[in-house]
């Protein structure tokens, strides 16, 4: 009897323990914090603007949640279509762990729109999953804009008000000042909306210098087109025996207002030369058409080389007469952008 009794003791003790333990164990798993069903709950939203990340580690879960952040925000600039360029602010864009994970969200979000951004909180379930809130303040990345916008416009005002020589007025160095001078503009109206994502009623207040002066991109752009327009620009590429090549030149240019020209003695001049070669692969089931274009634009009053344009690849086809056509037309289109961006080196540097 006694025996049965002590068995009976132990097992009940056994089962207590085990629920305890279970209790125990239970009362260990943590709560969720109450940002994660509503951050603006926690945050308030008139002063920050939140996103949630989820992932199976921290990096990943702040990843998420800055690009939910970037991506509102961007979405909202991108659908004002006067936005034509990014803008890279210096300043904090990770307050938290910046030398953690900053080179990382770097190269997948815009610096741009993280300003006055930091992971505020993160909540790991212990299960596998991990979230995290990226929180904008408002105020402060207002702040950072303006003082920015003030700076932009102060360098684009400085730029359009430099005058030249009467007889450098319509030259490529009167043209690269209106040229950088707009992008100025630019990237300050691109801050200015940002600020109206924010804090409308401040950007609305918020009256920069260049506005104060009526100017702004679409203006100087305007005024950039005039310019060019008085500056004849003589186009040669040797070896473009059907002037495709030129042709194509020529476009780029009178795109941006600039007129083309027959004469050899302009001030300016962009002079290449194309090669396209013939090459026929081991198996010879084709035929290919290996092609390279160089070039630059020469101000021949100073003797200064810019504009450079340097391309090359490769067509294949049946015949060689057709591989060589396609060659052109990669050529045609390649070059729009070789001469855009070396107009961005040029005056943007």
């Amino acid at each position: 009897m006694k025996r049965a009794i002590v068995v009976a003791t132990i097992l009940v003790l056994l089962l207590s323990s085990a629920s305890a333990g279970s209790r125990k164990k239970k009362s260990k798993a943590p709560v969720a914090p109450e940002w994660i069903d509503g951050p603006y709950s926690v945050y308030e939203e008139k002063d920050y603007l939140c996103c949630i990340g989820e992932g199976r580690t921290a990096q990943e879960a702040d990843m998420k949640a800055m690009e939910g952040l970037a991506s509102i925000f961007s979405q909202n600039i991108k659908s004002d279509s006067a936005m034509n360029s990014l803008m890279q602010l210096s300043g904090d864009m990770v307050e938290k762990d910046k030398s953690k994970y900053v080179s990382i969200i770097s190269r997948r979000v815009d610096a741009d729109n993280l300003v006055a951004t930091e992971i505020r909180d993160r909540f790991d379930n212990k299960n596998g999953s991990v979230w995290s809130v990226a929180v904008m303040d408002r105020a402060k990345a207002c702040s950072v804009y303006e003082e920015e916008i003030a700076t932009l416009e102060k360098n684009a005002l400085q730029l359009l008000g430099h005058t030249g020589p009467v007889a450098d007025e319509f030259s490529m160095a009167s043209y690269g000042r209106l040229y950088k001078a707009r992008d100025l503009l630019e990237k300050a109206e691109t801050l200015r909306a940002r600020m109206y994502v924010l804090d409308s009623q401040r950007a609305s207040g918020t009256i920069g210098n260049a506005t104060l002066a009526g100017t702004n991109s679409v203006s100087v752009g305007i005024a950039m087109r005039d310019i060019a327009s008085q500056i004849p620009v003589y186009v040669e590429v040797r070896g473009d025996v059907d002037s495709r090549v030129a042709a194509s030149v020529v476009k780029c240019f009178a795109d941006k207002g600039f007129n083309g020209s027959r004469d050899h003695a302009e001030r300016y001049a962009f002079v290449g030369s194309l090669v396209l070669e013939e090459y026929v692969p081991k198996d010879k089931k084709s035929v290919q058409c290996r092609y390279s274009v160089t070039g630059f634009l020469e101000d021949r009053i100073s003797q200064e080389k810019m504009i450079p344009v340097s391309l090359s690849g490769k067509e294949g086809s049946t015949s060689y007469a057709d591989a060589s056509n396609r060659s052109l037309k990669s050529i045609e289109a390649k070059i729009v952008r070789s001469v855009d961006d070396a107009f961005a080196v040029l005056f943007l540097k």
